[in-house]
């Protein structure tokens, strides 16, 4: 706000302009000397700790404390050819692109996919280039036929997300963010709608 106002200032003060400066939310937690220098009127108090729909994915408070899905999330979706349970997906899985930059600093708790545990290496190495994190669990079945036979995607999170102590899940698919949600009771952020459910 102070940066706004000296930009502007040079107009204001040569025409003589009076100017109210305003701020839909504040955080009472600015020293009432700092605030009274930037704006004249404000609306809602935004108090910490927060986060939002913009910076959610990449928040200090949030990704620590929170199970994150792989694909969809913070790298793209596997084509259809690509899904190929073989040599196309191992492909996939070398040169997928990140969807997200996360902040040095910031350290993911636990990835939870259903990507297969045959998977791990492959999803290891992609994950170390671009992530921090404390821990990766996978769906341990012997196929795609087999995962999708069990319909086992969304029932696998939740039933890892429910175990553990993380307050959040960050998922791609908003089907399976409702029945995640609906299994443990915990917050999902859905990143297909950028809520939580």
């Amino acid at each position: 706000m102070l940066s706004a106002k000296e930009s502007i200032r040079t107009v204001i003060d040569s025409n003589n302009i009076k100017a109210t400066y305003y701020a839909v939310y504040y955080d009472s937690f600015i020293k009432p000397d700092l605030f009274n220098k930037c704006v004249d009127v404000v609306f809602q108090e935004c108090p910490c700790p927060r986060a939002f729909q913009w910076n959610i994915l990449t928040h200090p408070a949030i990704l620590p404390n929170a199970c994150v899905d792989i694909d969809g999330v913070v790298c793209e979706d596997p084509s259809e050819e690509e899904n190929d349970d073989g040599k196309n997906y191992i492909e996939f899985l070398n040169k997928a692109k990140p969807r997200l930059s996360i902040p040095n600093n910031v350290r993911i708790s636990c990835f939870v996919t259903s990507r297969l545990e045959k998977y791990r290496k492959y999803t290891e190495n992609w994950l170390k280039k671009y992530f921090d994190y404390g821990e990766l669990v996978m769906l341990d079945l012997p196929s795609k036929e087999e995962r999708l036979r069990l319909n086992a995607h969304a029932s696998f999170k939740a039933s890892v997300f429910s175990t553990r102590q993380e307050l959040y899940f960050i998922e791609s698919n908003l089907n399976q963010a409702i029945e995640i949600k609906n299994k443990t009771g915990k917050l999902v952020f859905c990143t297909e709608n950028m809520m939580f459910v």
